[in-house]
């Protein structure tokens, strides 16, 4: 059934950027993990496009509540919703189903519209003004719709229903299910095979026309189980397999074959190597025989790794490559980062450790400059938190600081006591941008002191305002999606990067579909733009603009899956 899409006018659904959209930034590693062996990419690339629909979240708001009428009709006529549905199945209308006089159900479903926007614009997911809109807009469509053919189907989003989530996530892992096809094979011997330059077909010992039909019929499964639960059209379904067969006819006779570096595996590649990185005083401490105070006494001394170790440059450099190479080949064994990936992470890792066992006072010395855009990031919540530290709701502080307060006077605290309390947000904030991977740690003792500067100047200003410039805001937020997407389905972000790593979507990853992601992701972000315009910082233009980018890129980032 065609989708219909209640598009607010002025607002619409989006199809470009109105200012320059800018989605996460790929490495280095990302063009060159395209240039071979990116048959998923090329899969995903041959379907059709336009299939990604694009929304504002007021549109998404109206067609969500609009695919439930069947239930708000039940509420309204005090009916069980069973009952209206079997009433719908035998072609009723809503208002017929409902036994109410039409203009009484008209009326009835606009209140309960009228509470679930207040609510809305209560919790600040909507402003007043968007409410509105929606209400007026909605009128003339429920009378509409009560006396007309009413479908739930109608009224539902579609990312991602061209089928190429489901070929990525296949052709990400079809080493692993051609492991399960080949019996005489484990992923260790197929992967080694692959690395030294056989076909998939040779290293899994079985015919490639063989092999081939065996991994399709697995994808065919899914692609025609996506058409039965409707994540895929049906009319869209025999191109989606011949897409996908070509795809997978390719693969399995590439010799060398290796699966594509994706930029979410980057990420989660590069998060690994920092890990392992980061415990290289501990591990040189045991690889010396020493306790670790021993070594950090001694860097802080002025010493380097070398000497504080006792060990020999070569010894050491060999034995902490070979320890954070084992961990990487683990990653590649498991399949979470490609064999390419894991040779570019290995290069990286050598490199680093050369220069950090020769560096005198290892870790120890205050090193690296500020980042300034992350120091203004952790005093983004210095008003909420002055508020919740002295029991105050954040509209009374906001009021008195826009009456010409500063925030030390609006919180009746001595400027001490607060700067002390905003501090240690600060360095919350810091050590999660750096266990986030946002921030460098070298450059974290220089952005703290950057950020305690800037904070300290802010709790004296009268009339304080957060400074927000919303289309570096914007790109922040889209490269932190997976962060996004963690918060609102309470997932750990480690294991959402894991997991699209692996080819997963993202909202596979998060456990739910792309459409309920989509409607958690803008409100999530409408939420906290709107604070930003109730507290001065951001107008209401610029939010118009931020709500539009965003909209159009998450749903970019859902549509796709790189």
């Amino acid at each position: 059934m065609k989708k219909q899409f209640v598009v607010l006018m002025g607002v619409a659904v989006l199809a470009t950027s109105t200012s320059g959209l800018v989605l996460p930034v790929h490495s280095a590693y990302a063009s060159d993990a395209q240039t071979t062996g990116s048959q998923a990419q090329e899969a995903a690339a041959t379907l059709d496009a336009a299939s990604a629909v694009t929304v504002d979240y007021p549109t998404l708001v109206l067609n969500n509540w609009f695919s439930k009428l069947d239930e708000y009709t039940a509420d309204a006529s005090g009916k069980e919703t069973d009952d209206v549905r079997n009433s719908l199945e035998n072609n009723q209308s809503l208002a017929a189903a409902s036994g109410l006089d039409q203009s009484d159900l008209v009326s009835k479903l606009s209140d309960s519209l009228a509470q679930d926007l207040a609510s809305q614009v209560q919790e600040g997911d909507l402003t007043q003004k968007e409410s509105t809109q929606l209400q007026q807009l909605a009128t003339s469509q429920i009378n509409n719709l009560v006396s007309g053919n009413w479908s739930k189907a109608a009224f539902t989003t579609s990312i991602n229903d061209n089928g190429s989530a489901i070929i990525h996530h296949r052709l990400q892992n079809i080493l692993s299910d051609t492991v399960g096809i080949a019996t005489d094979t484990n992923s260790s011997q197929l992967r080694a095979a692959l690395r030294n330059g056989q076909s998939l077909a040779e290293a899994a010992g079985i015919d490639a026309g063989t092999l081939t039909d065996s991994l399709t019929a697995l994808l065919n499964s899914d692609l025609q189980a996506a058409v039965t639960t409707g994540q895929l059209q049906a009319d869209l379904l025999d191109k989606t397999e011949q897409t996908g067969a070509e795809a997978v006819q390719k693969i399995v006779s590439e010799e060398g074959y290796d699966i594509p570096t994706t930029s979410w595996m980057e990420k989660y590649g590069q998060s690994v190597l920092a890990d392992k990185l980061d415990t290289t005083i501990q591990t040189t401490a045991i690889f010396a025989s020493k306790d670790l105070s021993d070594i950090t006494n001694a860097l802080s001394a002025g010493q380097d790794l070398v000497s504080a170790s006792g060990l020999t440059y070569d010894d050491l450099l060999s034995q902490l490559t070979s320890n954070v190479n084992q961990g990487i080949e683990t990653e590649w064994q498991a399949g979470n980062i490609s064999a390419k990936l894991a040779t570019e992470l290995e290069q990286s890792a050598a490199k680093q450790l050369d220069a950090a066992i020769t560096q005198s006072g290892y870790g120890q010395s205050v090193s690296g400059t500020s980042n300034k855009d992350i120091a203004a990031e952790s005093l983004r919540s210095i008003i909420s938190d002055s508020a919740g530290y002295t029991s105050s709701s954040v509209g009374d502080l906001q009021a008195a600081l826009d009456s010409g307060k500063s925030l030390v006077e609006a919180t009746n605290l001595a400027d001490g006591e607060l700067l002390s309390v905003l501090q240690s947000r600060v360095d919350n904030y810091l050590n999660l941008a750096v266990t986030n991977g946002w921030l460098n740690a070298a450059d974290k003792t220089a952005t703290e002191q950057d950020a305690y500067a800037q904070l300290s100047n802010a709790i004296g200003i009268r009339g304080y305002k957060i400074p927000i410039d919303t289309k570096s805001y914007l790109a922040e937020r889209l490269d932190r999606i997976i962060n996004d997407a963690a918060a609102v389905s309470n997932i750990e972000a480690a294991d959402l990067t894991k997991s699209v790593a692996q080819g997963q979507s993202l909202a596979k990853a998060a456990q739910t579909d792309s459409d309920s992601l989509l409607y958690k992701l803008l409100a999530h972000a409408n939420e906290n733009i709107n604070a930003y315009v109730a507290a001065g910082s951001v107008s209401e233009d610029d939010a118009a603009v931020f709500k539009t980018d965003y909209a159009a890129g998450v749903s970019k980032l859902l549509s796709i899956n790189e």
